[in-house]
């Protein structure tokens, strides 16, 4: 992975920590805040991101970079969030 495409995906990481960290957020019962605990380069355009919440539980992330066409950049395609996070 290049220096550019890895200080993007750092960048990434963060957005992706800072958006599932709004207390608003649905499903966020817990109001849980997430830190980027490692970045995990798979290929020169894909990477796993594991994220610590303040509960102690993980996030994980699967992400994959667009270098051409009209939304060139890092895509998330997946999150799981380790629950229970929901109240019964």
């Amino acid at each position: 992975m290049n220096k550019t495409i890895a200080i993007e995906l750092q960048k990434f990481a963060e957005v992706i920590a800072e958006r599932f960290s709004h207390k608003d957020r649905k499903e966020n019962y817990n109001n849980e805040d997430f830190k980027v605990e490692e970045i995990i380069p798979m290929s020169d355009h894909t990477a796993v991101i594991n994220f610590k919440k303040t509960t102690g539980k993980i996030g994980v992330a699967f992400c994959y970079y667009i270098a051409k066409g009209k939304y060139p950049g890092w895509k998330l395609s997946l999150i799981h969030i380790s629950e229970p996070t929901r109240p019964y």
